[in-house]
């Protein structure tokens, strides 16, 4: 029936929502989800809370949770395949409060407004719109009067500074330049994979 059912129900306001699952990864049952908190803090979850259609939270162990470029792959025990895998899609996750940090925990809807601060470049501007599109969530910016869009991916977002309302990101070598330059089109060191799905 599947090891879900060794878990002691757990009530919704135990619970808190980390992210929704996207699409399904490759034939084993791996599932592509977006996550809105720290990578640290994804990789080190061993249960997730599924929510069905019917509101049901279901319970899944963990097997794998890994960042693959801007994706986040998860296996969870008894999907193991494609089709079973197809039922969990664009259903939320949640995790057991107690497990997530406060500090390292956001919303993507919270971030409008924060100031985005890379690893290499320093302040760059205000967060103005998030988008969902396919495959990927992105952050909206003005950067020199430049509408900049920046993949809301584990990779690239480092953490989220609540207190100070502040986003940490290490954006892909050549993003910028990208929106800048738009003539030049994609520079030979960006891979067209960091950028879309």
């Amino acid at each position: 029936m599947g090891s879900f059912f060794c878990l002691r129900v757990m009530k919704k306001d135990t619970l808190i929502r980390i992210g929704y699952v996207n699409k399904t990864h490759g034939i084993k049952g791996e599932l592509q989800a977006h996550f809105s908190i720290a990578p640290a803090e994804v990789t080190d979850i061993k249960t997730l809370f599924i929510e069905l259609p019917n509101k049901q939270l279901v319970p899944y162990f963990v097997q794998s949770i890994s960042i693959n470029k801007q994706k986040a792959i998860v296996k969870l025990e008894d999907i193991n395949s494609s089709e079973i895998a197809k039922e969990l899609l664009n259903n939320d996750i949640y995790v057991d409060k107690s497990l997530i940090d406060d500090q390292e925990y956001y919303a993507i809807e919270e971030i409008i407004g924060y100031k985005v601060i890379d690893k290499n470049h320093g302040e760059l501007g205000n967060i103005d719109d998030f988008f969902q599109m396919p495959g990927n969530d992105v952050i909206a910016m003005l950067y020199q009067n430049q509408e900049v869009l920046i993949p809301f991916a584990p990779t690239i977002v480092l953490k989220a500074d609540r207190k100070n309302r502040i986003l940490h990101v290490d954006l892909p070598d050549g993003l910028l330049e990208l929106y800048l330059n738009p003539d030049q089109g994609i520079p030979d060191d960006l891979d067209e994979t960091d950028l879309l799905d």
